[in-house]
């Protein structure tokens, strides 16, 4: 027989270790600040140890705490697409797909790459992707979740979690030569500059880094999506510019460089939203849960590209019996 603690207190432990807050997880699930700590104590005493340090303005886990959290989570996790997919498969014979919603760029140079996470966690689950950056797109794709670039306030989702992102300049390896070096924000003007959807979001940056005079800037090329105007610079047709979170895999593989220090926090954010009436859907959840922490540690990982120097990634090594080899083909 299973020894098992009582669930409302495994419950209130989960929702409470996940946000770090007593407050917090008394909105998620409708009770008041002094159930759940009721909850939580009732829990430690279960277990016999303290799961929480707590001080008068927050609390942290404990080693025993963080342990239990990882399977506890994940236990609930599993328990909830167990009971979403017995409900739903004997009524349509297989679960509705989640419809997600984001930026074509992002699409298609971050989250197709990062899926198979997803699918591993929930392979019961399956999920349809739509290029997509305005609520009437949204709407017309019926987005029950949405990871949306720009201003999120306005649109008829609950905001889950948001993370700001860094815009930076970046160009093919090869653009950059001895007669047309780039070691200066005014060296831009020896080579095209390359632009999305238009020419503001480069004039905005020029002006930010302290250029004057910059009339000259909007002469390149427009090219209408953030994953082309990347390709053509990868291509060295010009400098464009990118975010961490857009063109950071194609920085970080080497593919193209960040020629400058200078990387401008953006006046948007990345916002991961969700219909409010699949809040507690095990499909929405269960993504939600994935791609949260895989984006947070991404950024971890990026952080090298908004620190204010250039960066390009160190060239791949040569294993010695490949080096061996590469020199007597020589």
């Amino acid at each position: 027989m299973r020894r098992l603690p009582p669930f409302p207190a495994l419950r209130a432990f989960e929702s409470a270790a996940r946000q770090l807050s007593f407050t917090r997880a008394a909105e998620e699930l409708c009770v008041t600040p002094s159930a759940i700590s009721h909850q939580v104590k009732l829990l430690e005493e279960w277990i016999g140890t303290p799961l929480f340090e707590r001080t008068a303005r927050r609390i942290t886990l404990t080693q025993r705490g963080g342990e239990l959290y990882i399977s506890s989570s994940k236990c609930l996790d599993d328990l909830s697409i167990a009971f979403w997919v017995a409900e739903h498969r004997p009524r349509r014979g297989a679960p509705a797909r989640l419809r997600v919603c984001a930026d074509a760029a992002f699409v298609e140079l971050w989250l197709t790459s990062r899926l198979e996470g997803y699918f591993a966690r929930a392979p019961d689950l399956p999920i349809e992707v739509f290029w997509a950056s305005t609520a009437q797109d949204y709407k017309q794709h019926r987005a029950d979740v949405v990871l949306h670039y720009g201003r999120a306030d306005r649109l008829p989702y609950e905001s889950i979690s948001q993370w700001r992102y860094h815009e930076f300049a970046v160009c093919s390896p090869g653009l950059i030569t001895k007669a047309r070096p780039i070691v200066s924000v005014s060296d831009l003007r020896r080579h095209r500059l390359l632009h999305e959807r238009g020419t503001e979001s480069w004039m905005h940056w020029l002006g930010w880094a302290g250029l004057q005079g910059v009339d000259w800037a909007v002469d390149g090329p427009i090219y209408h999506g953030a994953s082309t105007c990347l390709g053509a610079a990868v291509a060295g047709q010009g400098i464009a510019l990118t975010d961490e979170l857009v063109g950071g895999d194609l920085v970080m593989s080497g593919q193209i460089v960040k020629p400058l220090g200078e990387a401008r926090e953006s006046d948007s954010t990345l916002t991961l939203l969700c219909r409010r009436d699949m809040l507690n859907d095990a499909a929405a959840v269960t993504f939600m849960n994935w791609v949260r922490p895989t984006i947070d540690e991404y950024l971890t990982i990026a952080r090298p590209l908004i620190q204010p120097l250039p960066y390009r990634a160190a060239p791949r090594s040569i294993a010695p019996a490949a080096r061996r080899k590469h020199k007597a083909a020589v």
